[in-house]
């Protein structure tokens, strides 16, 4: 018996490549009869019967390593459709001595408490550890991450319809690390979706399925506006602000022989400073590093809090690169000095009715959590937060304005993937009625049967197009349907539901179709046929992809 040696693990023709080679035409044209087709029939015939088996062979061939692939080999649970284009992490280096606040390019806000990690052998990690932190914002970035957004609940599948996505992890020395039994990180996840229907998810990537964590919401405190029309007396901040959390500091004149310097700032990027007009900074004689060129500078931020012997003040001057910090004294010329007395005694007031209220609200619960997000307020650096806000704005095109941005907190029990989720039937129908029962039109949600077919693609000059994925987007909903090529058999599709397809090929090619060409598609009873437009090479980012497709 012959041996024969069949290598499964060939490199894959492309489609061009076998469009060239589907001519059946030319195959025949080559053994057509010649004059003496007689005396030469049954080498004909053999050759055509050898083909014959050979082509059996190869059907067998493909069926069986079809069926391989489509029963036989799992998906990876995470599989991004184009790794060139995935979204890529933000790395930092964390000090496990310290507690640390990392603001990431969107203006959302980590916090890290100190010695948060342990190893796979849980021993407690020290010293400096990378964390690597990225966000998903839109339906392009969820595309692209190729993390699964179906979700079930009770049986009944749903599509995530999401207000951000966020994915962490840490490592030291190319390990990764877990948290600490009983330590938690937060993240106050800046968000375009300003709703208050929106829930908190974990990704299990070992059960390959989504935790429901908790809701999202301003009433549980998970979620609160960032340009908030709330007075700032309402907020919590207005409780540890300078003037009223901490006793003030009967004033001093300044002294004429010393070297002193008052803020000149914008107040509407810094209101909280509004507190010091009018006040100089004296620097302490025993202050040795203060440099008068430095108050020359332009500075992009300054923090001012007290000295630890409650007399001084610490002012502490940065920028992208650089900070000082100085001891002072806050002090009033003599044309100041009656008004500031004035000043001070009706804050000493405040300070005191202030007091007698903490110490009542101590008795009712516990403090700590009011505690740390105070220290961890005073650490989170400001240093251009509106020019982060607005390039988060300019490049998520589902926000309308920075009215509706966000902050969602995440309290971060496990390293891994976490979402704000609103779980949602992709394919609904809104039915509008009016009756005598009635009086006003109502609006119901209801799921629709949607129509399936068995699909077929092809670009715009008519050649077949192989695509092993395709993603459906709707104009009205923050999220994707994901289709993978081995569902094309019973392919869903109702165009009342779907705005926008994104195709990626097996050479990461994309493809994509508009609203605009949907009178290209073909469909009878039981097929569909999707003819689209291969998306220039100069597409090689996420951002050029939600340009071309405005999303």
């Amino acid at each position: 018996m012959n041996k024969y040696k069949i290598n499964l693990n060939q490199e894959k023709l492309s489609e061009k490549e076998i469009v060239q080679q589907m001519d059946f035409d030319k195959f025949m044209s080559d053994y057509v009869a010649k004059p003496s087709w007689m005396l030469n029939g049954i080498k004909l015939y053999t050759l055509i019967g050898t083909t014959i088996t050979a082509v059996a062979i190869a059907g067998f061939l493909i069926y069986k390593t079809s069926e391989l692939n489509s029963d036989m080999v799992p998906l990876p649970f995470i599989n991004p459709p184009l790794k060139s284009m995935d979204i890529p992490f933000e790395s930092y280096q964390v000090n496990m001595d310290k507690d640390t606040t990392i603001l990431f390019k969107t203006g959302s806000i980590i916090q890290v408490p100190a010695n948060s990690f342990i190893d796979s052998n849980g021993n407690n990690v020290s010293g400096v550890v990378d964390m690597n932190y990225r966000e998903f914002h839109d339906p392009i970035e969820i595309m692209l991450s190729g993390i699964p957004m179906n979700y079930d609940s009770a049986g009944t599948q749903y599509q995530f319809e999401s207000a951000g996505m966020l994915e962490i992890s840490a490592f030291q020395h190319n390990k990764p690390l877990r948290l600490k039994p009983g330590k938690q990180l937060s993240v106050n996840m800046v968000s375009a979706a300003s709703g208050d229907n929106y829930n908190i998810y974990y990704l299990d990537t070992a059960q390959k399925c989504w935790n429901y964590i908790l809701e999202n919401t301003y009433e549980n405190k998970t979620c609160q506006k960032i340009f908030d029309s709330v007075p700032p007396s309402k907020s919590y901040a207005s409780e540890v602000s300078p003037e009223q959390n901490q006793m003030p500091q009967k004033p001093s004149k300044a002294n004429p022989d010393a070297y002193d310097f008052a803020l000149d700032y914008d107040k509407t990027e810094f209101p909280e400073l509004t507190v010091y007009d009018g006040i100089k900074f004296e620097i302490t004689p025993d202050d040795k590093v203060f440099n008068p060129e430095l108050a020359k500078q332009t500075w992009d931020d300054v923090y001012i809090k007290r000295h630890p012997d409650n007399e001084h003040y610490i002012v502490t001057f940065s920028s992208e690169k650089i900070s000082h910090s100085f001891a002072v004294l806050p002090v009033f010329e003599e044309k100041n000095y009656d008004e500031a007395l004035k000043n001070y005694a009706t804050k000493l007031a405040q300070y005191q009715t202030m007091l007698q209220k903490r110490k009542t609200r101590e008795t009712t619960r516990g403090d700590s959590l009011y505690r740390i997000k105070a220290i961890f307020s005073g650490k989170v650096p400001q240093t251009n937060l509106n020019e982060r806000f607005n390039n988060f704005v300019a490049g998520n095109f589902m926000a309308a304005s920075p009215e509706k941005l966000v902050y969602r907190t995440l309290v971060i029990s496990k390293m891994g993937f976490w979402n704000c989720d609103y779980p949602a039937a992709y394919f609904i129908n809104t039915v509008s009625f009016n009756t005598a029962a009635f009086r006003i039109i109502n609006r119901l949600k209801i799921d629709k049967i949607v129509p399936r077919y068995s699909a077929s693609f092809s670009d715009k000059t008519g050649t077949p197009l192989i695509l092993k994925t395709v993603f459906l987007f709707r104009d009205d909903f923050n999220g994707v349907y994901a289709i993978n090529e081995r569902a094309f058999a019973r392919f869903p599709f109702d165009q009342e539901h779907v705005d926008k397809m994104v195709g990626i090929t097996y050479d990461n090619k994309v493809v994509y179709l508009t609203k605009a060409d949907f009178g290209s598609i073909k469909i009878n009873s039981n097929s569909i046929h999707f003819q689209l437009q291969e998306t220039s090479s100069e597409i090689k980012t996420a951002e050029q992809l939600k340009q071309l497709l405005k999303i």
